[in-house]
């Protein structure tokens, strides 16, 4: 602990509240939700003498609301709303032996709702067509989001259907984003647009094969173009200022697929296997910089199995794999593969973690006692 400096964290709390109620109301094909909930999160990290390094809180009050009516046996309305209050303010400190420098804070308050409806109607059994729409607004920049969706399920062959999506998707800053110093008010929300594939074949009463694949187009996403130390063309290593600006200034895309096989059975052996490649690269138009995403998983392997050895007993068990995601900063390896270090780069997220894998093995009593046991590695 002697050894650590002073804006090394030596002790840190967090404090989580979360209070939650719904209603449900039913008459003659009408469903109709109410949910409303609070939560509130509190933490402090301080160093070896107990100076405050970042504190903060944050505040939330929600209501959502949805229907959903059947007004056929094939046709469905859904539609809905939401309302979000939300609160957040916080600080982060540099420490230094003549005095404390503030390096960034916010503060204050704000509201997001929107509203949605959406229509499905099952043209057979085996075609269904899905589409609907949603409107959100924020009330710090006061800018309003309209956002569509679209789905077609058809049949291919005998036992096999096509999928086919499309959906636009939209985030706001967060209020740390909106009014901290590097902040602004007139940040744009992140958006996104992807389309969607997939064809799923049934093989007999208990066993499937879905294929699906993917094309996300990324616009408008947040990032501090120069709040990263990296190694400029000419050699030289640029050090960013303490406060950086966040800017809508990077694009990208993310492609993939999986591959997905499952087996069900209600009293007998139930289980399933994928494997997903994934590939995410984004490009930030201020400094000209392209890199994988910092979530860029490229293979995902997951397994489940699930048997009921005795009426009231049930083993089940999950194994998952994943490849390492990137470091998100300028990074790179350099020397022998045994005795590589690491160095400044002028390209971001070369540099990435060993790969993941968790297990998990449960069992289910029907007494209501469970065991479980757990192990993770990466």
């Amino acid at each position: 602990m002697a050894r650590l400096g002073l804006n090394s964290i030596s002790d840190s709390s967090y404090h989580y509240t979360l209070a939650y109620a719904g209603c449900r109301y039913t008459r003659e094909g009408l469903l109709f939700t109410q949910r409303a909930g609070w939560l509130e999160e509190r933490f402090d990290n301080l160093n070896l003498q107990r100076t405050p390094l970042q504190k903060g809180g944050y505040r939330e009050a929600i209501w959502n609301g949805d229907a959903s009516k059947s007004w056929a046996a094939r046709l469905v309305t859904e539609a809905g709303w939401g309302l979000r209050r939300l609160r957040d303010r916080g600080f982060s400190d540099r420490a230094g032996t003549a005095a404390t420098v503030r390096i960034d804070e916010h503060s204050g308050s704000g509201t997001r709702a929107g509203v949605y409806a959406q229509q499905s109607w099952s043209v057979t059994p085996r075609i269904q067509i899905r589409f609907g729409g949603r409107r959100d607004r924020h009330s710090i920049d006061s800018r309003g989001v309209w956002l569509g969706n679209a789905g077609l399920a058809l049949p291919a062959w005998r036992g096999a259907r096509w999928h086919l999506a499309w959906a636009q998707t939209a985030q706001y800053p967060d209020l740390q984003q909106f009014l901290s110093r590097g902040g602004r008010r007139t940040l744009e929300p992140e958006r996104a647009a992807q389309a969607q594939i997939g064809l799923e074949q049934s093989i007999g009463e208990r066993s499937r094969v879905r294929v699906e694949f993917y094309d996300r187009a990324d616009r408008q996403l947040l990032f501090r173009p120069f709040g990263e130390i990296r190694l400029l063309a000419n050699g030289a290593i640029f050090a960013p200022p303490l406060v950086t600006a966040w800017d809508n200034s990077v694009r990208g895309y993310a492609r993939g697929g999986q591959v997905f096989f499952q087996r069900r059975a209600a009293n007998g052996f139930t289980g399933w296997v994928s494997y997903g490649y994934n590939r995410a690269r984004l490009r930030d138009r201020r400094t000209g910089v392209s890199f994988d995403s910092d979530f860029d998983v490229r293979h995902l392997f997951q397994v489940y199995a699930s048997q009921r050895l005795r009426p009231t007993v049930n083993l089940s068990g999950k194994w998952i794999y994943g490849s390492g995601a990137p470091v998100p900063y300028f990074f790179e390896l350099r020397g022998p593969s045994r005795e590589s270090d690491v160095f400044l780069s002028r390209s971001r997220n070369l540099l990435r973690l060993p790969g993941y894998q968790r297990t998990d093995v449960r069992i289910n009593l029907k007494s209501a006692v469970e065991l479980k046991l757990e192990q993770r590695s990466g």
